[in-house]
């Protein structure tokens, strides 16, 4: 008896959501060849399990649970054949793939793929499958960079790229892609927020008055009619909005560098900012403004808009200790009568 266990896969949950899209087929094809072995005689061929997929990477196994479960079913004998409409369904890792042939060896589990129609138990189809999967690997790793080569050469011709942004609107029409489009309801809750942080100098203060006027973040729909609700401002949400240089027609380039010490970078990977295709909704004075005062707080480790209770004229590397040579810092205390102390360490 073949007790087959039928893999399929996609790699987005957009893919997953079409009821008669990849996964369908994928199933349908399989269930087919297992028809055709029937008809032919060739023993008794039964589908134990599928195995679905939906929105995951071949790139590891480690993050797809339907793959871990069907190893977990092979191991516990439940299947004792694993098929596949192609080799990139169920992995794109030459590594992986070939640990993955190796546990179905040590198991007796049988490995059919449709595409590529070959046999793991003799070394010649041992050797197809290296190739293959080098050649898949190669092929996400190629696809990878000319997506990253296309949303660099967008991101420096001031194209954007992200999501959804508050303040903003998508265009639905393709000759607009790229660009912003600005919401005006939006826009005002987005310029409140960027007022009552230079009103108030914190973060989170700012969450709580701007959540206590009912303001919420950006409300969507996705392309495949999900909604994505509004929710609280926290301090990441925040923070986010009051850095985002969208709101002043700007976009950045290779901002996941932006902390790395730039010039130990290649220049094509070093972060800048440059001009938008958009026109912004905050002041550039206005913005400029809450960036310095996110940079001083961040600094000092104080509200710069609260009045200092007491200077420390001798910080900032002015006096250094007398053992070790370490910087010495204010700091202060109270004594048994409630009296304030100032004192260095």
């Amino acid at each position: 008896m073949r007790k087959c266990g039928l893999y399929v896969r996609v790699s987005t949950l957009r893919q997953a959501e079409i009821k008669e899209g990849s996964l369908a087929n994928q199933e349908y094809l399989l269930r087919q060849q297992i028809k055709c072995k029937n008809g032919l005689g060739a023993g008794a061929w039964d589908v134990t399990e599928v195995y679905r997929e939906e929105g995951k990477s071949a790139k590891n196994t480690t993050a797809r649970p339907e793959f871990l479960r069907m190893m977990e079913d092979l191991k516990a004998g439940v299947i004792n054949t694993v098929m596949v409409t192609a080799l990139s369904r169920i992995s794109r890792s030459t590594r992986d793939l070939l640990e993955m042939i190796e546990t179905f060896k040590k198991y007796g589990v049988d490995f059919i793929s449709l595409k590529e129609d070959f046999d793991t138990t003799t070394a010649q189809g041992k050797c197809f499958v290296t190739i293959v999967a080098a050649l898949n690997e190669f092929e996400r790793e190629q696809t990878s960079e000319r997506n990253r080569a296309s949303a660099l050469a967008r991101a420096e011709r001031g194209l954007w790229n992200g999501g959804q942004v508050l303040g903003y609107d998508l265009p639905q029409e393709k000759e607009q892609k790229g660009t912003l489009l600005k919401n005006e309801r939006e826009a005002a809750i987005v310029n409140h927020c960027f007022d009552t942080y230079l009103g108030c100098g914190s973060i989170e203060k700012t969450c709580e008055i701007i959540n206590g006027l009912g303001y919420r973040t950006k409300e969507y729909t996705t392309r495949t009619e999900r909604l994505h609700r509004g929710r609280e401002f926290v301090y990441t949400s925040m923070n986010h909005l009051l850095t985002c240089c969208a709101y002043v027609g700007r976009t950045e380039v290779n901002k996941r560098r932006k902390h790395r010490d730039q010039a130990k970078l290649p220049e094509e990977e070093r972060y800048r900012v440059v001009k938008a295709v958009w026109k912004g909704v905050v002041p550039e004075e206005k913005f400029l403004k809450v960036q310095h005062l996110l940079k001083k707080n961040c600094l000092h480790k104080h509200n710069g808009t609260t009045p200092l209770r007491h200077s420390y004229l001798l910080n900032g590397g002015l006096l250094r200790c007398g053992k070790c040579g370490g910087v010495m810092e204010g700091r202060s205390g109270n004594g048994k009568t409630k009296r304030k102390y100032f004192y260095y360490i």
